[in-house]
């Protein structure tokens, strides 16, 4: 049921999990044009939202599909595949919506449907969606084209060595300032501060040279181009990127190599990890996965860093703007020799704010971060041990070693 003001309208909606799409889209929204009216995502305050069209023109006449700005688009368009449009524009009722959000997907028919048969078909639609949604996003392996990642990962090898890490940094924004201070030295950035500079000290000078003579713009320009040069030079230096990546993803990679060779650990495909991992709930898509003996927990498992950063993204763009929500996770997943003969709901002693998935012999300890950039290696530390401890005492419960 929506409401803005007197105008009111009620949608029945079905909800079910799609989580075998989390590492490939985190939302996408398809509307009816009908039911839009003159409403427009782009109204939301917390983020920023974009349109995308296909070849079918009657698909584009009937529905808007938003994604969210910065996502990289690549399984949308091999998601709406030919035979997936035709059954939108054939097969479904007017007024058929849906949106996929990090792994949820939400069906919604216009009305109030109490009818059975009204509501069975919607079910049936919902249903018939999300397999199609999902045999999509099974077909997508670690070799996949929406993986792929070399030149990124080639930038990202040349832009690390700029700077010799004698110590592991202590937290991410140490990364990221080093990495910056490079940054400032580039003769890029130089030139674009000092084109940046000269504009807002040329039309001070040009007003004083006007008002008290060539010397009186000389002596008030030239502070001002000194104190403009340093404000540009920062500014230019923070949205620098090395080749494809951007300072701020430079500096998180350059933190997470350090923290995972201090601690011994090996840090594993993350395309792999979520391929072998399909259908598992996960509060986002995985940026690193630090595999080994954990550091505080004693126990084998990998330490997965979930994120919806833009600094991960394929674009660098900003995809959310609001910070009363969580932008990543940390979460520390373990295998289990067999399954546990209790459900670890209803045993798990978990600390506040940490969350437990379980799927079979797979446990996943997650909380919610405020973001990647915030991360540091003495709160990483603490989160493995605290969430060792968790599936120590469920492991215990079950008679088994605690991790593999």
């Amino acid at each position: 049921m929506y409401a803005d003001g007197r105008d009111r309208s009620e949608s029945t909606v079905v909800v079910t999990s799609v989580p075998e799409t989390t590492a490939f889209i985190r939302a996408l929204v398809c509307r009816d044009r009908s039911r839009l009216g003159g409403a427009d995502l782009a109204q939301l305050p917390g983020e920023r939202w974009q349109r995308s069209e296909f070849e079918s023109v009657e698909f584009n006449r009937r529905y808007q599909l938003f994604t969210l700005v910065g996502q990289d688009t690549q399984f949308m368009y091999e998601l709406f595949s030919p035979a997936l449009i035709s059954w939108l524009c054939s097969e479904v009722p007017a007024g058929f919506g849906f949106e996929l959000n990090g792994g949820n997907l939400s069906v919604a028919q216009p009305g109030h449907l109490e009818d059975p048969e009204e509501l069975e078909r919607l079910c049936s639609l919902a249903a018939s969606l999300a397999q199609r949604i999902r045999t999509e996003a099974m077909e997508e392996g670690p070799g996949s084209q929406v993986f792929r990642e070399e030149r990124a990962l080639t930038d990202l090898d040349a832009a690390i060595g700029e700077v010799d890490w004698a110590a592991p940094p202590p937290t991410v924004g140490a990364a990221v300032d080093a990495y910056r201070g490079v940054a400032l030295r580039r003769a890029w950035v130089l030139l674009m501060a000092s084109l940046w500079a000269l504009v807002p000290a040329a039309v001070i000078a040009g007003v004083a040279t006007l008002i008290a003579g060539p010397i009186a713009g000389a002596v008030v320009g030239i502070p001002v181009l000194a104190v403009a040069f340093v404000v540009a030079r920062s500014v230019v230096a923070v949205n620098y990127r090395f080749g494809s990546v951007s300072v701020q993803r430079v500096g998180l990679e350059a933190f997470t190599r350090e923290y995972a060779h201090s601690r011994g650990l090996e840090i594993q495909n993350r395309w792999a990890f979520h391929s072998d991992m399909r259908g598992f709930p996960m509060p986002g898509v995985a940026d690193h996965v630090l595999a080994g003996k954990l550091p505080g927990a004693g126990i084998d498992g990998r330490f997965v860093m979930f994120g919806d950063a833009p600094e991960m993204r394929s674009r660098g763009e900003e995809m959310a703007l609001t910070a009363d929500r969580p932008l990543a996770a940390d979460g520390l997943m373990v295998r289990l020799p067999e399954s546990p003969g209790v459900d670890p709901a209803t045993v798990a002693e978990l600390p506040e704010d940490y969350r437990l998935e379980t799927r079979g012999r797979d446990l996943l300890v997650w909380r919610p971060v405020q973001g990647n950039l915030i991360r540091t290696a003495k709160g990483s530390d603490a989160f493995c041990a605290k969430a060792g401890r968790v599936v120590q005492g469920l492991a215990s419960h079950a008679g088994q070693p605690p991790g593999s």
